[in-house]
């Protein structure tokens, strides 16, 4: 059991399951492999000790978790973090700068920090997949136009663009530091 297990049935309750969402959620995935594989060097992907064969196995077969399930979860959370920007439009307004920039990312991290349930190896695991996801989404808003509330259109490419890739970086660094940890919190 994860924090991010707990998102199950809000996103039940309050998702839209439409074209758009699928569209963020493939942008999320790509997003993810391409990142790391970037981050990493296309060389070092070929090793097995890369990051990124570290990062996707302790994150796909955490101790004690069915390796189906992990993956499962995985592909979840890079949904979820596709999907929470666009938790605004259930107040009404869409392209809000809180849902669109880093501050979800923060409140994920405290969440997972804070939470005094779950698997906390794997709550950790699974946080860089919602920040890149999380990063592309406000990546691929902005190649769709932008229209940040609040903010004037000349700032959109700066807001989006920081933000946007700060997640992906971050969650890179995020994902270096899990993967090199021996031993986690129980």
């Amino acid at each position: 059991m994860t924090v991010c297990h707990a998102f199950i049935p809000l996103m039940i309750a309050l998702g839209a399951w439409t074209n758009d969402r699928f569209v963020h959620f493939l942008w999320a995935s790509v997003f993810f492999v391409c990142t790391l594989v970037i981050l990493s060097g296309i060389k070092a992907l070929t090793s097995n000790k890369s990051d990124i064969n570290k990062y996707w196995e302790r994150a796909t077969h955490p101790e004690g978790i069915s390796r189906s399930h992990a993956i499962a979860m995985a592909f979840f959370v890079l949904f979820l973090g596709s999907w929470v920007p666009d938790l605004d439009w259930k107040f009404g307004v869409h392209r809000s700068p809180l849902t669109h920039s880093v501050l979800p990312f923060i409140g994920m991290m405290v969440v997972v920090k804070k939470a005094q349930f779950g698997n906390k190896q794997w709550n950790q695991l699974l946080l860089p997949l919602f920040g890149i996801a999380l990063g592309s989404h406000l990546i691929v808003d902005f190649f769709q136009g932008g229209n940040l509330v609040s903010i004037p259109a000349h700032y959109e490419f700066i807001f989006y663009s920081v933000n946007g890739l700060s997640l992906c970086v971050f969650s890179y660094f995020q994902m270096r530091k899990v993967c090199k940890r021996r031993k986690y919190p129980s």
